[in-house]
């Protein structure tokens, strides 16, 4: 349903990887998935990943790269995210300047929601904190097992 794609950002050549969509938007709305990964993840997780600014779940596609590249330029000056001209159906992507997930609910529907939103806390967001050394053996681990 899904590919993991690198996005070239224009402003400074970094690159952010994103989860996107090979099939038509399902235009589901925000409250749908919100409900789907209080059920699947806990409220109390999820309220505490909002409240730390590390989780933002956006209605469209220009709005999470919007909100991502304002925080960016507060941040750091400039942003490496590009708006793209067309909706390119991107399901979720980590913004490693500001260590914040971001997810589009146009793009997803309950299920995926769960499985995006794995990936980019699990993979992506794990990947920039203190655990990184643990994150990067078992993600190495689990790409020599598919490579197998």
């Amino acid at each position: 349903y899904f590919v993991i794609r690198l996005y070239q950002a224009a402003l400074s050549g970094q690159a952010i990887l994103q989860s996107v969509c090979n099939q038509e938007s399902p235009k589901t709305p925000k409250a749908e998935i919100r409900e789907a990964l209080i059920k699947a993840f806990g409220k109390e997780g999820l309220v505490n990943l909002v409240n730390n600014n590390r989780f933002y779940l956006a209605q469209t596609e220009y709005e999470a790269l919007t909100v991502a590249s304002i925080e960016q330029e507060k941040k750091q000056g400039f942003s490496t995210i590009a708006l793209p001209q067309d909706p390119t159906r991107i399901l979720g992507f980590h913004d490693k300047v500001n260590h914040r997930t971001f997810l589009i609910a146009d793009n997803l529907n309950p299920e995926t929601a769960c499985a995006v939103m794995l990936h980019e806390v699990g993979v992506h967001m794990s990947a920039d904190s203190t655990l990184r050394a643990k994150t990067r053996k078992l993600i190495d681990t689990a790409v020599n097992l598919y490579e197998t």
